[in-house]
C-alpha cells in the first residue's frame, strides 16, 4: 500500500510535468530533494527551486486538492485519468522513488505510442522555448478577462471547418519507430525516431493526447505541416513526410538537426565561453553575423512565398554543426492573400489544404513572444501584420546578437507588453557601449515603431549588415568624415603609400642635397628647425586631444567618466614629459606656459586641486615672462587664463585674499581684449566668467561684501544678455543660468525675495534651454535640479508650500535619478540627500506627515553615517538635525510624544552644537524648544 503522502505529491508533479508548468529537469531535481525533506510539498519544493513562482505553487496545490476530490481522494484513479504516457513513466522511473513506482503500476496505461513503436509527437521550438516565452493574452482594448493558456502554444491562422478536409494516408504511421523523446511544447511533442524505410534519424512531431479531440487545434498542427513543408529552402527545416493514426491523429517527420539553436550560440560568445584571442572572438563574432544574414534570406523567401512567420527569435533558429542555419517553429506563421514583396521567383503563394477547413484567428489576440514581437502584434492588430513585422523581429534578434541580451530584458514584466506598443527599449549601444554604431543603426532601423521606417525587405536589412561585414558603408548610418577618409585611404592604400614613398624619397633627397651642399653650421639650423617644427605639430596634436577629452560631453556621461580620467591621464604624462625636457629652454616660453596650464587643468579635473594650484602659479609666471618679452592678444588671453585658473585654485584652499587679487587682475586683462575686438565672443564669454568669480570671492570674504558680490554678479549677467545670449548655444546657456542662480543665492541672503524668485525663473528657462541642446549633459542636469530645488525653498520660504512642493519633488526626483545612473559619484548621493530632507520638510509644512516621515526616515541613517564619519562638515550635520525634527514633529503631530521625544531631543542638541557655524541652527533650535515644550517637557519630568 502506498503512502498518501507521496501519492499526492506525485500527484502534483504529474500535474506540472502534462500542464508544462516544470521541465523534466525540474521536477528530477525537486523530487531529489524531496527524497530528504517528505514533509515538505514538492509544489513548495518547486517554488523554493525558482521552478515556480509563488501564486503558480498555490495554484498547483489547488488543483491536486480538486483532482482528488474528483476522484474521491483515489490518486491511482487521479493519475490514470492523467492520460500518463510512457515517457511521463520514464521521468518517474529515473527519479528513483519506489513508492511513486507503486503508486504509478497500479494506473492503466493510457495510448503509448513509445510502446508499440508508433510515431510520437513532435514540436520543433520545445527544445528552446520555456513557459512565458511566448503569450497569447488580449488586446489592450478588450475587457475580457482569457483563461490561462497552456506554456508555449502557438496559434496558426486558420480557415473555415473540418468537414470536407481531403483525408491522410495512415501507412506512414509504421514507418517510423520511435527512440526517444525530445521535449515538449503547448501542442505536440517532439521525439527522435528512425525511418525504417531509408534507415536515418528523422525528427518526428505528434499532437498531444490532450489536444487530440480538438478539430481547431488537429487543424492548426496541419497547417504548420503544411506550411514547413511547403518552404522549400536550405533556411527551413525540411518536412519529410504527413500521415495519421488510425484515431485522426496527425504528425509528421522532418530532418533531426544536430547543433545548438542560436540563442544558445549568442549566449556562449557574449560570456566568452567560445574562448579564443580577440582575434578568434572577432571572427566568431562575423560568424554569427552571417547566419543572421542566412535567417533573413529564408524569411524574404518565406516572404515571397507569401508566408509571415510571426515568432522569430534566437531560440527559434537552428545552428548544424556543418554550417546549416535553419528557421524553426512555424507555428504561428500565417499565410497572406496576395504576394507581399517584390519577386523574381517562379514558385507560387503557399496555399495550405487544412486551413480552408480551420476558423480564423480572433482579431485583438496576441501571439508571439513579447521581448522579440513588433508593436503592432502587442496590440493585437492582425490585419496590419506584414513582412515588416518580421523585419522587426529580426532586428529584435540581431539586437540579442550584438548586446547579449533581449530588447525588453530589463523591462518589468508587469510593463512588458506597454514597452513593446511604445517601442521603449535602451538602445544597443546603451546596453553595450563597444557596439559599432552603424550596427546599432542597421539594429534600430529594423526595430523602427513605424513600420513604414523599417527595412522594406528582409533582403535589404541582410544587405546592410553584409555591407558592414565588408566595411562598406551601410544606409542607415551616415559616417563623419574621419570614417570616410579613413576607408577612402585603406581602399587606395597603393596610391598613399606610393605617395608617402615619393615624399620621403624627396625628403631624403633634400637631405642629401644639404649635406652636400651646406656647411655644418647651416646644417645643424636646419635639423633644429625641423625638430622644432615637429614638436609643434606634436604639441598642437596633444593639445587638440586634451580639448576634446576634456570639453567632450559625451566623455562626461554616465558610464564614461573613467574612460575621461584614463583620457586625461594619458594627456597629463605627455605635458609632463614635454615639460621635463623643456624647463631650460627660454625660446619656448609660450609652450610651457600652455603646458603648464593645461597640466593644471587636467589635475584640477582629477581631483588633485593642490598640485593643481602649483602649475597655475607655474604658468603665470611664465606666461608672465612670454608677454613681456612679445605683447600681444594671444599671449594676453593665455596670461588672463592662467591668472583666473590660480584665482580659482586658491578660493578652494581658502586663501580668499589672493583670490580677489587674481581674479581681478585676469578680469581687466579680459577688459582690455573685449575692449580691442568687442565682436568676438569668447573674449566676452571669458570677461563674464571673471565678473562671476570676482563675485565669489567677495561672497566668501563674508556677509558684509554681499553688495559687491551682487554688483559683480549683475555685470556678469549684463555682459552674458547682452552679447552671450545665443539660444543654439549650449555653452553661454549654461553661463546663464549659472549667472542667474548665483544672483538668485544672493538675493535670497539678502532678503530680496521678489528678486530671488525673479532670477530663478530665468536659471530655470537658460538649463532648460541648454538640456534641450544636450539632453544627456550631466552638468546641465545637475545645475537644474539645484536651481529647481531653490526654487521650491523660496516658495515654502514665502509659505506657498503647495507649489514649492512640486518643484521640490521635481528636484528630488531629478537627483534621484543622476544617482541612480551614476552611483561612483558622490556628490550626486549628497544632493539626494539634502533634496529629500527639504521635500520632508515641505510635507510636513502641507500636514502630509506619513510622507514626510517616510522620507526624513530614508535620509537620517544615512546622514548619520556620514556625520560619523565627518563630524566638522556642519552641512551634514544641519541636514540630519532637520531628518530628525521632520521625524519627531510628524510623530508629535500623529499624537505620539513617546517617539516624538528623543527625535526632537537629538535634533535640537545637534543644532546647538552647530550654533557657531549655521547662521539657521540657533533660530530652528529656539522655534523647535519652543513650539514643542509640552512633549519636551514630559520628557524632562521623566
Amino acid at each position: 500500500m502506498s503512502d498518501s503522502a507521496a501519492d499526492r505529491n506525485l500527484l502534483a508533479g504529474m500535474l506540472a510535468l502534462q500542464l508544462d508548468f516544470v521541465t523534466r529537469e525540474q521536477f528530477l531535481a525537486a523530487s531529489t530533494e524531496w527524497r530528504r525533506r517528505r514533509d515538505t510539498p514538492l509544489a513548495d519544493i518547486l517554488a523554493q527551486q525558482g521552478a515556480l513562482n509563488d501564486a503558480e505553487s498555490k495554484l498547483l496545490n489547488s488543483l491536486v486538492d480538486a483532482h482528488l476530490a474528483r476522484h474521491a481522494g483515489d490518486a491511482a484513479a487521479s493519475l490514470a485519468a492523467l492520460d500518463v504516457t510512457g515517457a511521463t513513466r520514464d521521468v518517474v522511473t529515473a527519479a528513483g522513488l519506489e513508492d511513486w513506482q507503486q503508486t504509478l503500476s497500479l494506473a492503466p496505461a493510457a495510448y503509448d505510442p513509445h510502446a508499440t513503436g508508433a510515431p510520437m509527437a513532435l514540436d520543433s521550438d520545445a527544445a528552446s522555448d520555456r513557459a512565458g516565452d511566448s503569450t497569447n493574452v488580449p488586446s489592450p482594448h478588450s475587457e475580457t478577462i482569457a483563461q490561462p493558456a497552456a506554456p508555449n502554444r502557438r496559434e496558426v491562422e486558420v480557415r473555415g471547418a473540418v468537414e470536407g478536409h481531403v483525408p491522410l494516408s495512415t501507412p506512414a504511421a509504421v514507418r517510423y519507430s520511435v527512440l526517444k523523446m525530445f521535449s515538449r511544447g503547448g501542442l505536440g511533442m517532439v521525439s527522435l525516431a528512425r525511418d525504417v524505410e531509408l534507415n536515418r534519424e528523422v525528427a518526428l512531431k505528434e499532437i498531444l493526447a490532450k489536444h487530440a479531440d480538438s478539430d481547431e487545434a488537429r487543424q492548426r498542427f496541419l497547417v504548420e505541416a503544411e506550411i514547413t513543408g511547403s518552404l522549400e529552402h536550405p533556411g527551413v527545416v525540411p518536412v519529410y513526410g504527413l500521415g495519421q493514426y488510425a484515431d485522426g491523429r496527425p504528425f509528421y517527420a522532418m530532418r533531426f538537426i544536430r547543433g545548438d539553436n542560436m540563442q544558445i550560440a549568442i549566449d556562449e560568445y557574449h560570456r566568452g565561453q567560445a574562448g579564443g584571442t580577440g582575434a578568434e572572438r572577432e571572427l566568431h563574432f562575423r560568424q554569427l553575423l552571417g547566419r543572421f544574414i542566412d535567417v533573413c534570406n529564408a524569411i524574404e523567401y518565406a516572404h515571397n512565398r507569401c508566408v509571415l512567420h510571426r515568432d522569430l527569435k534566437p531560440g527559434n533558429i537552428m545552428l548544424g554543426k556543418y554550417g546549416e542555419t535553419l528557421v524553426v517553429d512555424w507555428g504561428l506563421a500565417k499565410v497572406i492573400g496576395e504576394e507581399i514583396g517584390p519577386t523574381d521567383t517562379v514558385e507560387l503563394p503557399v496555399r495550405p489544404m487544412a486551413a480552408e477547413h480551420s476558423t480564423a484567428t480572433q482579431m485583438g489576440l496576441i501571439v508571439g513572444t513579447p521581448a522579440y514581437m513588433s508593436p503592432e502584434q502587442a496590440m493585437g492588430q492582425i490585419d496590419q501584420l506584414g513582412p515588416a513585422t518580421d523585419i522587426y523581429s529580426l532586428g529584435a534578434t540581431l539586437f540579442h546578437l550584438i548586446t547579449g541580451e533581449a530588447p525588453f530584458a530589463r523591462s518589468d514584466r508587469s510593463t512588458l507588453l506597454e514597452d513593446v506598443r511604445a517601442g521603449r527599449f535602451e538602445p544597443p549601444r546603451e546596453v553595450l557601449p563597444s557596439i559599432p554604431r552603424p550596427l546599432e543603426a542597421i539594429c534600430l532601423k529594423a526595430m523602427a515603431r513605424d513600420p513604414r521606417e523599417r527595412y522594406l525587405t528582409a533582403r535589404t536589412l541582410a544587405d546592410d549588415v553584409e555591407r558592414y561585414l565588408a566595411d562598406e558603408p551601410v544606409t542607415a548610418y551616415e559616417e563623419p568624415w574621419r570614417v570616410r577618409t579613413w576607408r577612402w585611404m585603406k581602399r587606395r592604400r597603393a596610391l598613399v603609400m606610393s605617395t608617402l614613398a615619393a615624399l620621403l624619397v624627396t625628403a631624403a633627397a633634400l637631405a642629401v642635397g644639404l649635406v652636400w651642399s651646406q656647411a655644418a653650421q647651416r646644417r645643424e639650423s636646419a635639423l633644429r628647425t625641423q625638430a622644432e617644427r615637429n614638436l609643434d605639430k606634436a604639441r598642437q596634436a596633444v593639445d587638440d586631444y586634451f580639448t576634446n577629452v576634456s570639453e567632450d560631453t559625451l566623455l562626461d556621461q554616465p558610464g564614461m567618466q573613467t574612460l575621461r580620467k584614463n583620457l586625461l591621464s594619458s594627456a597629463q604624462t605627455y605635458y609632463e614629459d614635454f615639460l621635463a625636457e623643456n624647463e631650460s629652454n627660454p625660446a619656448l616660453r609660450d609652450e610651457l606656459a600652455a603646458a603648464e596650464y593645461n597640466l593644471g587643468r587636467i589635475l584640477h579635473d582629477l581631483g588633485e586641486r593642490d598640485a593643481a594650484g602649483e602649475h597655475f602659479a607655474t604658468a603665470v609666471r611664465l606666461a608672465d615672462a612670454a608677454y613681456q618679452a612679445a605683447p600681444g592678444d594671444a599671449q594676453k588671453m593665455l596670461l588672463a587664463n592662467a591668472v583666473n585658473a590660480l584665482g580659482g585654485a586658491r578660493l578652494a584652499t581658502g586663501q580668499i585674499a589672493d583670490a580677489r587679487e587674481q581674479f581681478a587682475r585676469s578680469a581687466t586683462l579680459r577688459q582690455e581684449l573685449v575692449d580691442a575686438e568687442p565682436g568676438n565672443q569668447e573674449y566676452q564669454r571669458k570677461l563674464a566668467n571673471s565678473l562671476m568669480n570676482q563675485g565669489l570671492a567677495e561672497l566668501a570674504s563674508g556677509p558684509e561684501h554681499t553688495d559687491a558680490a551682487i554688483a559683480f554678479f549683475e555685470a556678469a549677467q549684463t555682459v552674458r544678455r547682452d552679447a552671450l545670449n545665443d539660444p543654439d548655444d549650449f555653452a553661454q546657456q549654461v553661463d546663464l543660468g549659472k549667472g542667474f542662480n548665483n544672483l538668485a543665492r544672493l538675493y535670497r541672503d539678502s532678503e530680496q525675495a521678489e528678486l530671488a524668485l525673479s532670477a530663478v525663473a530665468d536659471a530655470d528657462v537658460a538649463f532648460r534651454r541648454a538640456l534641450d541642446l544636450s539632453p544627456r549633459s550631466l552638468d546641465a542636469q545637475e545645475q537644474l535640479a539645484q536651481n529647481v530645488q531653490m526654487w521650491g525653498e523660496l516658495l515654502a520660504a514665502a509659505d506657498d508650500h503647495a507649489a514649492a512642493e512640486l518643484k521640490l519633488q521635481a528636484a528630488y526626483d531629478a537627483f534621484a535619478q543622476l544617482h541612480e545612473e551614476n552611483p561612483a559619484v558622490i556628490d550626486y548621493e549628497d544632493l539626494l540627500l539634502t533634496s529629500t530632507v527639504r521635500l520632508a520638510q515641505s510635507q510636513l509644512a502641507l500636514g502630509k506627515l506619513e510622507s514626510a516621515a517616510a522620507h526624513a526616515a530614508d535620509a537620517a541613517p544615512v546622514l548619520r553615517a556620514i556625520v560619523t564619519e565627518v563630524p566638522d562638515d556642519i552641512f551634514f550635520g544641519e541636514d540630519l538635525a532637520l531628518a530628525l525634527a521632520v521625524q519627531g514633529e510628524c510623530a508629535a503631530k500623529a499624537g505620539d510624544a513617546a517617539a516624538a521625544r528623543p527625535l526632537l531631543s537629538e535634533a535640537i542638541e545637534l543644532l546647538r552644537s552647530l550654533e557657531p557655524e549655521s547662521p539657521t541652527a540657533e533660530a530652528e533650535a529656539d522655534r523647535l524648544s519652543e513650539q514643542y515644550a509640552d512633549v519636551l517637557s514630559e520628557n524632562a519630568e521623566q
